[in-house]
């Protein structure tokens, strides 16, 4: 895929970076190995934010397919709230996440862009200042909406196929969830440099300094 081949790139030019993977693994598509390679599995969510910020640099690779196209991912909004600079596929809603930061963005598979998109931010860490909303500002904008259609007794109803009018309706039902919040230690990255793709999840409704 695009990551390992930017790793490749990278490699061939600078020998202090290291490559930190984290999520489940598809037996299908083996992971590269190496001394510099480091696979950590599925971490649990309270080691998530420790992660984050222990590294250089987090890329989030995005191909160009329907899916890429409309999917949101959240750790966007992780790695962002840990402070730690983030390379991402130009495409979608990260296009748009990241407009104003060209040097936070690589061409969908473009190995060779992403190797010195990377590298640019290993030599100069700029993580992108961008607003970071917690779950009550997020809940906050969707709840009225929620409510608002609650109010019209929206349903869906299925006509019946026999000469009675009616039918069986279901109202649709919304549920919103508390404000969640976690704190954690912070690890300091050490002297080598890193960047990761990772695909656990946490809460970021915390910025870097609740960390």
């Amino acid at each position: 895929g695009t990551r390992y081949e930017a790793w490749n790139f990278i490699t061939r030019q600078r020998n202090d970076v290291h490559l930190v993977l984290a999520g489940p693994v598809d037996p299908g598509f083996p992971l590269p190995t190496g001394e510099r390679i480091h696979h950590l599995g599925i971490l649990p969510h309270a080691r998530t934010a420790e992660l984050c910020n222990a590294l250089d640099v987090g890329v989030m690779c995005i191909r160009d397919t329907p899916f890429g196209r409309y999917c949101f991912p959240q750790k966007a909004y992780e790695m962002l709230a840990c402070g730690l600079p983030v390379v991402a596929a130009d495409i979608g809603a990260m296009s748009a996440l990241f407009a104003a930061t060209p040097e936070h963005r690589y061409l969908p598979g473009d190995a060779a862009n992403l190797a010195d998109r990377i590298q640019q931010l290993l030599q100069q860490a700029a993580p992108a200042t961008l607003p970071i909303d917690d779950w009550a500002q997020l809940i906050g904008r969707i709840e009225p909406e929620l409510r608002a259609l609650l109010n019209r007794r929206a349903a869906f109803c299925s006509l019946s196929q026999s000469t009675t009018s009616a039918s069986k309706c279901w109202t649709i039902s919304f549920f919103t969830a508390a404000k969640g919040s976690w704190q954690g230690s912070t690890m300091n990255s050490s002297s080598v440099k890193t960047w990761v793709t990772t695909r656990a999840v946490f809460s970021s409704g915390q910025n870097k300094s609740a960390w």
